[in-house]
């Protein structure tokens, strides 16, 4: 009778190299996959049904697909955790497979969550989103230089790229060649906001229609794109024991290391999803001109250790805070808020 055999894939973006063993430990197959082809597809297909962990990376999407289409249990690890990996003296494809293997057959594999295909579409909709305002604020730096470069002043608006504002930059005539770029990069502007506005459209219609997302926009701060991205990102809110477990995921939890009695505390650990912990940052700019308790809590940091160390502790507040919102169900309360952070 055939045992319950593990297999590490080691995965890379043309190849996997993968380890298979039984429950003793004993190797029963190593080889290279080229995902080219039928290769990889074809040498699962034949296999008996094994237990998979795959090393995430950023394709790892279609290989836990096909391996759960074909009948295998799929396991995901906690790259951040797999230490033997990250800290190995002698790291081959061979080993990383090897130890991928041997930490699922003996129950000790640090596993991260496998998130199904509606969800990872939703994350590439909304981080899309992000990426076109980051495209688009790249543009506008570029004009501003522009101006900048002719000493031109702006003009006292509330947005210079607002309707009014792109009006007096599209009438504004700099040196040939400055201006073309001027007019190129406006007319770039210009169609990221019609991109951006319809996606903008899309994500507000969707939050009011998800009653998790309409409890977290009740935080100050959280608005329609923050909490889709919360909810994409995080999936089940409910695999994060606590609220400083998810705040932990987000990265905003300081670094710690304990040698000889002594802890000593260091920069942010900045693990997880690097879209959740911006936007947690960008919230809590927010959420301490619109909270008092919120704003008390922020000054209060910022009078002992500065303005940026309160912010990110703040940012890591406002993720606690969604954990109990999402966790109890409950709209935000600032009673509460104010008896925890005094």
């Amino acid at each position: 009778m055939v045992g319950r055999l593990y297999c590490g894939i080691d995965l890379h973006k043309k190849f996997s190299f993968v380890c298979v063993m039984n429950d003793k430990g004993e190797i029963k197959d190593e080889r290279k996959l080229w995902h080219d082809g039928f290769t990889f597809k074809e040498y699962f297909k034949s296999r008996e049904t094994m237990e998979c962990v795959v090393e995430p990376v950023e394709s790892w999407g279609w290989v836990t697909d096909y391996l759960e289409e074909t009948g295998h249990k799929v396991h995901l690890a906690n790259t951040y955790k797999v230490r033997l990996i990250a800290e190995s003296r002698m790291k081959t494809d061979r080993v990383d497979a090897k130890v991928l293997a041997d930490l699922l057959r003996a129950g000790y594999l640090p596993e991260g969550y496998v998130a199904p295909v509606g969800l990872r579409d939703r994350r590439a909709y909304l981080r899309y989103r992000i990426m076109l305002a980051r495209e688009r604020a790249r543009l506008k730096v570029h004009v501003k230089r522009l101006l900048m470069l002719e000493n031109v002043s702006e003009p006292v608006y509330k947005d210079t790229f607002g309707k009014k504002g792109m009006e007096w930059l599209k009438g504004l005539k700099l040196r040939e060649v400055n201006n073309r770029i001027k007019n190129e990069r406006i007319e770039g502007i210009e169609r990221y906001n019609v991109l951006i506005n319809k996606m903008e459209s899309e994500i507000r219609s969707s939050s009011n229609r998800d009653e998790r997302a309409k409890l977290l926009k009740t935080i100050p701060g959280i608005g329609p794109l923050t909490a889709e991205v919360i909810m994409a990102e995080v999936g089940e809110m409910g695999r994060f024991r606590t609220s400083k477990h998810f705040a932990s995921y987000t990265g905003l939890v300081s670094s710690q290391r304990s040698s000889g009695g002594k802890t000593h505390y260091g920069r942010i650990t900045k693990s997880g999803s690097k879209y959740l912990r911006w936007l947690f940052v960008e919230a809590a700019q927010r959420a301490k001109r619109n909270d008092t308790n919120l704003k008390r809590f922020f000054d209060r940091i910022a009078y002992k250790k500065g303005r940026g160390v309160a912010i990110v502790a703040l940012a890591r507040k406002l993720a606690e805070i969604c954990w109990c919102v999402a966790i109890y169900e409950e709209s935000y309360n600032t009673d509460k808020v104010c008896r925890q952070v005094g």
